[in-house]
């Protein structure tokens, strides 16, 4: 597991499910945070970026009331099984004094 610190500027519970024109079905269930996250190398600032958590109902409250608060993300390598090269994804987030968020 991988770790990283950022600062929450917002979040958006994202959860639903449909049918396309084509009859093609889709669901999505998760909570994107809005980061600021410190740049690399010689840049100088915060980059915003979105982190999708999964499950909608139970992180929503948890990020509602951490949004202007330093959080710990917490992330996973992920492959997709066919050979492909290994993905950083989210799994979840904590407050960064410790507590969960």
């Amino acid at each position: 597991m991988l770790e990283m610190n950022a600062k929450l500027v917002g979040m958006t519970p994202k959860k639903g499910s449909g049918v396309l024109d084509n009859g093609q079905s889709w669901a999505t269930d998760h909570v994107e945070l809005h980061c600021l996250t410190p740049l690399s190398g010689s840049g100088e600032g915060y980059a915003t970026t979105p982190y999708k958590i999964p499950d909608c109902d139970a992180n929503t409250d948890a990020a509602r009331a951490a949004v202007g608060q330093d959080i710990v993300l917490t992330m996973e390598l992920k492959t997709n099984g066919k050979g492909g090269n290994p993905v950083v994804s989210p799994s979840g987030f904590r407050l960064l004094n410790g507590k969960k968020a």
